[in-house]
């Protein structure tokens, strides 16, 4: 009896899909590094100042919920709001940037969902199923 509550318990946990997700971690690599101060004004006038005005433009619009670099890296966090896992897809690939890094992308669970399924785990606990 305890072993099938365990089992609801972790399979309710960890088995949620990710098309459950609205919200969505963003995480690109470390970005390009520059061999000559010329290249450097090419990459960020072509491309990296694009980018940060388009993202600025996401976050106006609200798609984009918050981001930002950690100090002195060239790494992008962003917490994006949508529909789908291929509007994400999308709009990273509009990104004037979008082939100069890596991303990844993690669907994540709202708080008040994973709350509203810890709820039903404990009531299912407490009555014995």
């Amino acid at each position: 009896m305890r072993n099938h509550s365990v089992l609801i318990l972790l399979l309710a946990l960890f088995l949620a899909t990710p098309s459950d997700a609205d919200m969505f971690l963003v995480k690109t690599n470390d970005g390009p590094g520059f061999a000559t101060p010329d290249e450097a004004a090419e990459v960020l006038e072509n491309g990296i100042i694009l980018t940060f005005n388009a993202l600025a433009a996401l976050n106006v619009d609200g798609r984009i919920l918050v981001g930002g670099l950690p100090v002195g890296t060239r790494t992008i966090y962003l917490i994006v709001e949508a529909p789908s896992h291929d509007e994400v897809d999308r709009m990273l690939r509009d990104l004037p940037a979008w082939g100069v890094f890596s991303w990844k992308v993690v669907p994540l669970q709202s708080i008040e969902g994973r709350a509203a399924m810890g709820r039903e785990i404990l009531a299912s606990l407490k009555a014995g199923d």
